[in-house]
């Protein structure tokens, strides 16, 4: 239920948004952005080079959720924006569950049903509705942990490699695989844990090995991202952007700077509080941590937040040391933040080169 609320929510943020930025439509807003590239490449597949295609590279995405939207476009009537939507609202519902599962195991039924209902409502959960990968790789995670925590080794190891198909953080759930079967094949005595970690990479390969046959680069993922300026910079821009809004009030004025620094020190937080939660099994912590540097990680500075938002044990912890009475007020704030959050992004597509923040 928390999950079709905030989706109408979005929905009408998202309407309210075409009054004031004409001739935006709703479906323009929900596939703006980044969003037209997953489109384009379930349209019409990769390029056949790494040339700029105007602003970017088809190869800088990755190939699960266009495969789910020609999937859906082939199956039914509808045209491929509509198709791309319904997969971002189905995957995302499928997110709210897998979240749900994976911290009923750790903490609670209670504290899982909190959490998973601060997720629909998190600032940057507007791009759950959006056709983006945020959804698919949450439930992706939030799958993949699930099925550690419960020893279905060869499902966690399936989870993980439609995760590598996803996006690069796919990494991060090979590694939670990899530690979480190796602990258990010595524990056990048995072979069996170690094939998860044998499945897991099996998505993230399959991606370099099909850029690799295409136009003989495996990594054309990460040179792709050349053409937005977007290289990895060892974690200096966000260091630099962080230490202006913490040092110098000008930088307040930066509002990539000021959006990335707070949800970053939102997820310090939930990492300190982490530290004092008994109980917290290794794998969220290499997962939550994993996710963390992953997110700094951009030369743009503006996606952090929509970076962290798989984050979900981070959530976990804060919902779980949090009273009861607490929880409704937290989820609530949130929720007009998401909205003040989507409103912006959407009335920016517009007028995208100088939009001060994108998803």
């Amino acid at each position: 239920m928390a999950y079709g609320v905030s989706r109408l929510a979005v929905f009408f943020v998202a309407t309210v948004a075409t009054w004031y930025a004409r001739p935006l439509s709703v479906v323009d807003g929900l596939t703006g952005w980044d969003a037209s590239w997953y489109l384009r490449i379930a349209r019409e597949g990769y390029a056949d080079s790494l040339a700029n295609e105007g602003f970017g590279n088809r190869w800088g995405f990755f190939p699960a959720l266009p495969g789910l939207i020609r999937f859906v476009n082939q199956a039914t009537p509808f045209d491929w924006e509509t198709s791309g939507v319904l997969v971002a609202l189905i995957v995302g519902g499928l997110a709210v569950i897998a979240v749900y599962l994976a911290v009923r195991e750790i903490l609670g039924r209670r504290v899982a049903l909190a959490t998973a209902t601060l997720i629909c409502f998190l600032p940057n959960a507007y791009t759950l509705s959006m056709v983006y990968t945020e959804g698919l790789f949450l439930a992706c995670a939030g799958f993949c942990l699930y099925f550690l925590s419960r020893r279905r080794w060869e499902l966690a190891g399936l989870a993980a490699l439609l995760g590598g198909t996803t996006r690069s953080a796919g990494v991060v759930l090979i590694a939670c695989c990899a530690f979480e079967g190796v602990r258990a094949a010595f524990g056990d005595r048995s072979w069996r844990p170690l094939t998860a970690p044998l499945i897991a990479p099996l998505g993230l390969v399959g991606v370099m090995t099909l850029a690799w046959v295409r136009i003989g680069e495996p990594l054309a993922f990460v040179k792709a991202q050349e053409a937005w300026n977007n290289e990895f910079d060892w974690f200096r821009p966000f260091y630099r952007g962080a230490t202006g809004v913490l040092t110098e009030g000008a930088s307040w004025v930066n509002a990539q700077s000021v959006v990335a620094t707070s949800a970053v020190l939102v997820a310090l937080l939930g990492v300190g509080v982490m530290m004092r939660t008994g109980g917290i099994p290794a794998i969220w912590w290499i997962y939550s941590i994993g996710i963390l540097v992953v997110a700094i990680s951009p030369v743009w500075l503006s996606p952090v937040p929509r970076y962290l938002l798989p984050a979900f044990p981070l959530a976990a912890v804060v919902i779980n040391r949090l009273p009861e009475t607490a929880r409704t007020p937290l989820i609530s704030a949130s929720g007009v933040m998401m909205g003040a959050l989507a409103l912006g992004t959407f009335t920016s597509i517009v007028n995208w080169q100088s939009a001060p923040l994108f998803p």
